[in-house]
């Protein structure tokens, strides 16, 4: 049913089918670059470290993926990703010590020194014998335990080697015993070498001084540095919550010895849910890594929706708009405004509408308004259930987009001052629900105005309400930084810049978004 929907657009398979970077391999026709990329690629030649913070679905593995293509396709620099991680030891997140991290990026270069050197026999002419008696034990060590799962995984880290990492699996796949007696038989490391040089210490210093000297070996075999990118950390099996995603990545993300070798640059691409932690630790050093959040603009997400349908479609759809029957309302806004700068919830919105014109007419030839708004109601109600799944229903008790803890307390739920303090600790720790403004209170302390501050989460809320009247009566847009402001009272502030409004000249969401 999709399929014939999409191809009568000129489109042979779904542009919203899939939300993971990783599974999309025209990224790079539609990838937008924020205005900090270039800052993040940085430059091989004089390699510096640093962090990207992004929320979940924020074009962290796409930035990623980006700098991976550089690499393959500059060849100035090797790239190496570390995005599926072995368990820790003793099945702990807090187990992932520095040596943890540190012999899975050795264990990956090690392979990329022994592909390259396969794929270019002159190679080994330039490393000295120094480097050979080390690339021996580095052998041993790193590669002589390795399961040929993770013998897979480490070779598909090595990103800028491709096509040759390929060739060199299909070569030696075979158990790990006989790749390395093979390797060193052609190689000529036939060194016999005391026990302590083949099997190195566990330690800190050890681990960082076999990292240095593969980077060093490297640049010997023709590339100005290495980069190791990090990603995915909160989505290993035993990570998942922040707490435990940066109990996993702290030893290596606050190791500044590590993260300042010459000829070594570490990128993290991580979920900002981590990044209070990172600071409260007193070992972050924002003056020598740099960090970078990523924030998507409205107009930057439209830019990328409008480039990704173009390219799928071969530039005949440039808007979501394309896609729907003669209609007074922006559905192409719609979607940009309510995807809360997440460009997989761009797609997630976008697929959700189809779906639902789908539902109610297989054979749709354009989708009709309703199907907009009955799209936007689900993935409302979707995105809502995922981010405060325990306090969704009593939200909807509450049934308003602004509230004090007095009205909480007396009209609401009918429990005590306490007891709704707590309950409000944990609606704004979720995220969802912030103080928005004061309200006097006839000559006492002005009472603390809280409100929803997520519109998909506001839209969950007033399910009763259809959702053009929830946008167009309690959704604005602020007119300092466009972001989406909620409230029900005659004046009222951003919660993202503070700006005041008055609702008598304020643009509602859903004025916002019509076309013409």
């Amino acid at each position: 049913m999709a399929h014939e929907f999409f191809s009568s657009f000129g489109i042979a398979q779904s542009p919203f089918e899939s939300t993971n970077a990783d599974n999309e391999p025209s990224l790079g026709e539609y990838f937008v670059p924020p205005p900090y990329f270039a800052s993040v690629m940085g430059n091989p030649s004089a390699p510096q470290s640093g962090i990207v913070f992004a929320p979940r679905g924020g074009g962290k593995t796409a930035q990623r993926r980006m700098i991976e293509d550089q690499s393959g396709g500059l060849g100035t620099f090797m790239c190496v990703t570390l995005d599926a991680f072995d368990q820790p030891p003793g099945g702990r997140p807090a187990g992932a010590d520095l040596y943890y991290h540190l012999a899975q990026v050795c264990r990956a270069l090690v392979l990329a020194v022994l592909i390259e050197m396969d794929s270019r026999p002159q190679a080994v002419a330039l490393l000295d014998t120094a480097d050979r008696k080390l690339l021996e034990a580095q052998i041993d060590h790193f590669l002589g335990r390795l399961s040929a799962a993770d013998y897979e995984t480490a070779l598909r880290s090595v990103k800028t080697l491709g096509t040759k990492a390929q060739d060199f699996l299909k070569k030696y796949a075979l158990p790990i015993g006989l790749l390395i007696e093979a390797v060193k038989a052609k190689y000529g490391l036939n060194f016999n070498l005391p026990q302590s040089a083949s099997a190195p210490e566990r330690q800190d210093a050890s681990i960082r001084f076999h990292l240095n000297r593969l980077a060093e070996i490297l640049v010997k075999l023709g590339y100005e540095s290495t980069y190791v990118l990090v990603d995915k950390v909160d989505e290993a099996a035993f990570t998942g919550t922040p707490v435990r995603t940066y109990s996993f990545i702290s030893a290596l993300l606050t190791d500044l010895p590590t993260l300042e070798l010459p000829n070594l640059a570490f990128k993290f691409f991580l979920w900002d849910a981590i990044a209070g932690a990172y600071d409260e630790s007193g070992l972050a050093r924002r003056d020598r890594i740099p960090i970078y959040t990523l924030n998507w603009s409205p107009s930057e997400l439209s830019a990328m929706l409008q480039r990704r349908l173009a390219v799928y479609s071969g530039g005949r759809v440039n808007s979501f708009n394309d896609f729907l029957e003669p209609s007074a309302i922006d559905a192409h806004q719609i979607i940009v405004r309510l995807s809360a700068g997440s460009p997989r919830n761009m797609i997630r919105l976008s697929n959700r509408i189809v779906s639902e014109a789908l539902r109610v007419d297989p054979g749709v030839g354009q989708i009709p308004e309703s199907a907009v708004w009955a799209g936007l109601s689900v993935y409302a109600n979707e995105i809502a259930h995922e981010l405060i799944p325990k306090y969704l229903q009593e939200l909807k008790r509450v049934d308003k987009v602004t509230f004090t803890a007095k009205h909480l307390g007396s009209e609401v739920f009918r429990i005590s001052e306490n007891a709704v303090r707590r309950k409000l600790q944990l609606w704004t720790d979720s995220g969802v629900v912030a103080k928005v403004d004061e309200i006097p209170n006839d000559g006492n302390r002005p009472l603390h105005l809280y409100g929803v501050v997520d519109p998909r989460v506001c839209l969950a809320m007033l399910q009763s309400e259809e959702p053009a009247i929830v946008l167009g009566n309690y959704m604005f847009v602020c007119r300092a930084c466009q972001s989406v402001c909620i409230s029900d009272r005659a004046d009222f502030r951003c919660h993202a810049c503070d700006a005041t409004h008055h609702l008598s000249d304020a643009t509602t969401l859903l004025e916002a978004c019509r076309r013409g």
